[in-house]
C-alpha cells in the first residue's frame, strides 16, 4: 500500500539532491578545480609570496585537497593563509622589502634558473 510517504532518510535523499544541485547551478555555484603548481606559484608571486607550488599540490593532494574534514573550495585562499602562517613562523619581509638587494620575485626567478 502506497501511503505517499517515503520509506526511509535514503529514499529522502534521492529526490532532494537533484533539487540541491538544480539550485546551485542556478546560483552560479562554481566547482572546485585543482590548480597545477605552475598556477600556485604564479599566484604566490602576485601577491608577494614565494612559495614552492610543487610542494603546496603535492601536500593537499595527500589529503584528498581537503582543509581538515572539509573540502577544499578555494585554493588561493589557503596559498593566502600558508603566506600569513610562514610571516608569523619566520617573520618573512613583505613585499615591498628587498632581500640583498633582490625583491622575492628577483630571488625566486634566480632560484629556478639554477634548476
Amino acid at each position: 500500500m502506497d501511503t505517499g510517504r517515503l520509506e526511509s532518510d535514503k529514499d529522502a535523499g534521492r529526490y532532494l539532491l537533484p533539487l540541491i544541485f538544480i539550485w546551485e547551478i542556478d546560483m552560479g555555484t562554481k566547482r572546485f578545480v585543482k590548480p597545477t603548481p605552475e598556477q600556485v606559484t604564479e599566484y604566490a608571486l602576485t601577491i608577494g609570496y614565494v612559495i614552492d607550488g610543487g610542494a603546496f599540490c603535492d601536500h593537499y593532494q595527500s589529503k584528498g585537497w581537503c582543509v581538515g574534514k572539509s573540502a577544499m573550495k578555494d585554493w588561493r585562499a589557503a596559498v593566502r593563509t600558508w603566506k600569513r602562517m610562514d610571516n608569523k613562523r619566520y617573520g618573512q619581509p613583505t613585499p615591498s622589502v628587498k632581500v640583498e638587494g633582490k625583491t622575492l620575485k628577483e630571488t625566486y626567478l634566480e632560484k629556478n634558473n639554477e634548476s
